[in-house]
């Protein structure tokens, strides 16, 4: 097989690159969120989770917001990362009828067999980190 070479074109970007000046403080907010909400229980698992920087994805795609409202998307997306983890090693990429029904996880709970861990473990994942370590910031 013969390899083609391509130039990838220089991509054009009206307007200057920006990022919030509340990056860092961002940033530690978030892992220390993830920590004393039990999000990563183990050392390397955390060490990854810094590394990834993701409040940086936020800090550029907000660059203009308040500080408080950067802190509730930063761990609102740091959570969807980490589900997004769960599901991928719980192999739910491969049972699209669990992903159906993820829009309302109280009602995917409740799918017979579908659920893997089992509508207590959801109810009480959601009531004891979720919800607490959003600190109401949203509805629930």
């Amino acid at each position: 097989m013969k390899k083609e070479h391509f130039v990838v074109p220089r991509l054009y970007c009206p307007f200057p690159s920006a990022v919030s000046p509340h990056l860092e403080a961002v940033n530690e907010h978030t892992l220390a969120w993830a920590r004393r909400f039990g999000l990563v229980q183990e050392e390397q698992a955390f060490v990854r989770l810094r590394d990834s920087k993701f409040p940086s994805l936020i800090a550029r795609a907000y660059p203009l917001a308040p500080r408080d409202r950067l802190d509730v998307i930063s761990d609102w997306n740091m959570w969807l990362f980490l589900l997004d983890d769960e599901c991928d090693e719980a192999g739910l990429g491969r049972k699209p009828g669990w992903w159906r029904c993820t829009t309302d996880t109280w009602t995917c709970s409740r799918v017979s067999g579908l659920n893997p861990w089992g509508e207590e473990r959801l109810r009480a994942v959601f009531r004891t980190r979720i919800a607490p370590a959003l600190g109401g910031r949203t509805c629930h």
